[in-house]
């Protein structure tokens, strides 16, 4: 009876709620002619019809409850109770273990039993009955039962059977010669019955204590512990839902355990159970303000940008300037040890790594420079003075080109736009691998064990064998690839060299929030509701039927 998968295994929660049972006919014919009334007394369900139907009429949970605080509520019984979970810790039953011990709560399921299948003759029950009770079952238990129905309810006679073994002769074709082993897997017991000859061995019965309703509740744990978020949807009766529908008992345990492990295998047999949920209202917003939201989200991203970048800039200028200072110092020759000292502030060696350090600086304020003429550029733009509108000789050198990179751009852009896109995208996604790999190689450097902090260790102690040589033979530093070096051995892995790579990025970013309306929900990534409401049963399809073969998967 199990659900068809939607999509991908995707199933749903039944949720099933009961109704309360009618009360059938009784029609004369009945009482006239006496036919046995058949009771299949189960710990976790009762079912009774006449002998003379195929199918019974009643099915029903065979629990009550009394709602506590309600002085005047009527007893509830079976099918009466429409939300079992809303009372699920004040159920009753008769049952401990699969042996009746309870017999008042008996009497009212009897009391809801006899009255729902129409019997209406005045202090008795005129009907012989057939009805189950557990193998080797206890003497005195027996007799409290058979009292309660001879005293109480008048019955004419009675007889009581094992269900399994009513099943095993219905179903052999000579019952009365047959050798079986019979296992009876029940509620709260499984029992293992030998045959022989067509009789039960009661000897050599055995009744081991683990049941249906320790599969449900192993389930319902094992769901619990996993999906710790939907502690509250996961409940009692859908745990058994599942149990009862999703699950099924491994031929082979161990080696479809290993199946499971596998991601093939996996994809292809888990369940994917989809827990209710709220969809997220989408408002719908008018396009011409969604463009303008997004115009003014530009505007205030190029204003930060542009402030970050003149902040860097005068920085720079005012380290570039206390360099060449110290270069005009040294190369007039006066203030030796000032110019010694403040070289020794700088960790600056010599006059030629002070000139490595001016030329980039020089070229970090170029770029800037650059960068904010564009920026001004672009802010001019609409405008009565529009350097579009202009003759390149009214424009300084920077204006040009800017405007030849600008105009470059807008014509590809109207030619191909999908291609364009995508090179913007393929140019972004490139930058962000490389600041991600400098930041590994960050994270690398500062643990012990690892290749980038192992290769650095033995640049280090290569140069620190070098330096015991004389100062005059030692010339690291005069070459250009010596500064590769100082990159691998840098913690910081040269971040200093991404200044003109995060300037780049800014622009692409602005370019593709200003024409790629998926970036920015790419970007921060969506959220997919429906996926955190699933619950995936995988191996627990095989591991919780697998209990009643192996009971210390529990304790």
């Amino acid at each position: 009876n199990m659900e068809e998968p939607t999509e991908e295994n995707v199933f749903s929660f039944q949720d099933e709620k009961t109704s309360p049972d009618p009360i059938h006919d009784y029609p004369k014919t009945l009482l006239e002619s006496r036919v046995p009334l058949v009771i299949d007394n189960g710990a976790y369900q009762c079912r009774a019809g006449w002998a003379s139907d195929e199918d019974p009429r009643l099915f029903f949970k065979n629990v009550l409850v009394k709602q506590r605080g309600k002085k005047e509520s009527e007893t509830q019984v079976g099918n009466d109770i429409t939300n079992i979970e809303v009372v699920r810790w004040q159920l009753k039953s008769q049952f401990d273990r699969n042996v009746i011990t309870q017999y008042d709560v008996q009497e009212q399921i009897f009391d809801y039993l006899f009255s729902h299948m129409g019997i209406d003759s005045d202090g008795s029950v005129q009907h012989p009955i057939c009805m189950t009770e557990p193998a080797c079952n206890p003497n005195y238990c027996r007799l409290q039962m058979s009292e309660l129905l001879f005293e109480c309810y008048g019955v004419p006679e009675i007889c009581y059977g094992v269900d399994s073994l009513f099943s095993l002769y219905n179903n052999l074709p000579q019952p009365g010669k047959a050798d079986a082993m019979v296992i009876s897997c029940g509620y709260y017991t499984t029992h293992i019955l030998p045959v022989l000859d067509g009789r039960l061995d009661g000897k050599h019965c055995r009744r081991i204590n683990i049941g249906g309703a320790n599969c449900d509740l192993f389930m319902h744990r094992l769901l619990q512990l996993k999906y710790p978020g939907h502690y509250a949807a996961i409940s009692v009766g859908r745990a058994e839902e599942l149990v009862h529908k999703h699950s099924y008992m491994s031929k082979n345990y161990l080696e479809e355990l290993k199946l499971w492990g596998t991601d093939n295998y996996y994809n292809k047999n888990v369940h994917k159970i989809q827990l209710p949920y709220t969809k997220k209202v989408e408002v719908v917003v008018d396009p011409e303000l969604q463009k303008a939201r997004r115009e003014v989200h530009i505007k205030r991203l190029k204003e930060l940008a542009a402030k970050r970048r003149e902040a860097q800039l005068i920085n720079d200028e005012s380290k570039l300037r206390l360099l060449l200072n110290i270069k005009h110092m040294a190369e007039e020759g006066k203030h030796k040890e000032q110019v010694k000292q403040m070289m020794e502030n700088l960790d600056l060696e010599d006059m030629k790594e002070l000139q490595v350090y001016i030329d980039k600086f020089t070229g970090s304020i170029q770029r800037a420079k650059v960068a904010m003429a564009r920026q001004d550029n672009e802010e001019k733009k609409g405008s009565a003075v529009d350097i579009f509108e202009l003759p390149d000789e009214k424009l300084t050198s920077a204006q040009r080109e800017a405007k030849r990179k600008e105009q470059e751009m807008e014509e590809r852009r109207r030619q191909d736009f999908n291609g364009w896109l995508k090179e913007i995208q393929t140019e972004r996604q490139g930058l962000v691998e490389k600041r991600t790999i400098r930041k590994q190689r960050r994270s690398d450097m500062a643990k012990r064990r690892t290749f980038a902090s192992q290769q650095r260790m033995k640049i280090i102690s290569q140069l620190a064998a070098g330096s015991k040589k004389k100062r005059k033979d030692d010339t690291f530093g005069m070459d250009d690839s010596d500064w590769n070096v100082y990159k691998q051995i840098n913690k910081d892995a040269g971040d200093s060299d991404s200044e003109a790579e995060q300037e780049r990025l800014d622009e692409l970013e602005t370019l593709l929030r200003e024409y790629d309306p998926n970036f920015e929900r790419e970007k921060e990534g969506v959220f997919d509701i429906a996926e955190h409401y699933k619950l995936h049963v995988g191996v627990e399809r095989i591991r919780v039927p697998e209990l009643l073969f192996q009971p210390c998967m529990v304790g």
